[in-house]
Formats: structure tokens, sequence, C-alpha cells
């Protein structure tokens, strides 16, 4: 078994076979994540099911995202890159701005 870094280990089948018992503990108990190998080659990974949720939200969240970048990709399909560059710096500058405004409990104030 190797350590690939905090919580992360990696194992060949066979010693996960010698050793389920110990490995979904070792994923229950103490947030451990293990990788199992054939031949060298990942091929599974054990993981808690709160990791699961995890990863389900994030991946939730991301497929999101990229419907709201392929639309956008669409609506300005006929516009020049440059133009386009633009107006993405100047959507993520105001989502910046909100967000500090969050963060520091205010309001956002329209430039």
């Amino acid at each position: 078994m190797a350590a690939r870094g905090p919580g992360i280990q990696t194992m060949t089948i066979a010693e996960v076979k010698g050793g389920l018992d110990d490995v979904v503990e070792r994923v229950r108990s103490g947030g451990h994540r293990v990788i199992v190998e054939r031949d060298g080659i990942p091929v599974a990974v054990f993981m808690s099911p709160e990791d699961l949720r995890r990863l389900e939200e994030f991946e939730a969240r991301n497929s999101k995202q990229r419907e709201v970048i392929d639309e956008m990709g669409r609506a300005l399909a006929d516009v020049p890159i440059d133009e386009r560059e633009l107006y993405f710096e100047q959507v993520v500058a105001g989502a910046r701005a909100e967000l500090r405004a969050e963060q520091a409990g205010g309001s956002v104030v329209n430039e």
C-alpha cells in the first residue's frame, strides 16, 4: 500500500481482497480514500458516502456552469472574439464586485 497524499492511499487488487474489511473501515472512520490499481493502473476508488455526495454536488454545479457558458457562447457567436473577451472581463469584474460587497456586508454600486 502506498500513500499518495493526505488521506489517499493506493492498493493493489490483491491487497484489497486480502483486507477488504480494513479498507472499508479506514474509509468509513477516517475519511480516507483508497485508489485500487491493477498492473499499476488505477481502476477503482473507495470513498465515503460524504465524499461521493460532495463529488455529485460539484458535478451538478459544474454542469450548470457549463450550460451557462455554452448558452453565452451561442448568444455571442456572431460577436468578434476581442469584443467577447472584453464583455466576459466586464461580467467577471462585476461578479467579483458583487462578491466583495456581499462579503463586506454592503451593497453593490453599479458603475
